[in-house]
């Protein structure tokens, strides 16, 4: 007799994304939390740098945009 043995179902890549950026969450929050309430969580932010990466990437998009739309300004003018 022949046991025929069913591969475990696969969670699609995505869903594995979401749950250990869940977890991630999970655990920073209820350790922050634990050591000094919410301010704490302010802090850890602002000291990660993330704030001003956001801003960097924002302005450095703003910026390509500005060049964009000025150099078809430019060449509809030229013509």
């Amino acid at each position: 007799m022949i046991c025929s043995v069913k591969p475990p179902s696969k969670i699609p890549y995505p869903l594995s994304i979401a749950i250990v950026l869940l977890g991630c969450t999970l655990v920073f929050s209820l350790i922050a939390f634990l050591r000094g309430g919410p301010s704490s969580i302010l802090a850890a932010i602002a000291k990660s740098g993330l704030t001003a990466a956001f801003t960097l990437i924002f302005v450095s998009e703003i910026g390509d945009k500005v060049t964009s739309l000025q150099l078809k300004l430019f060449s509809s003018s030229a013509n």
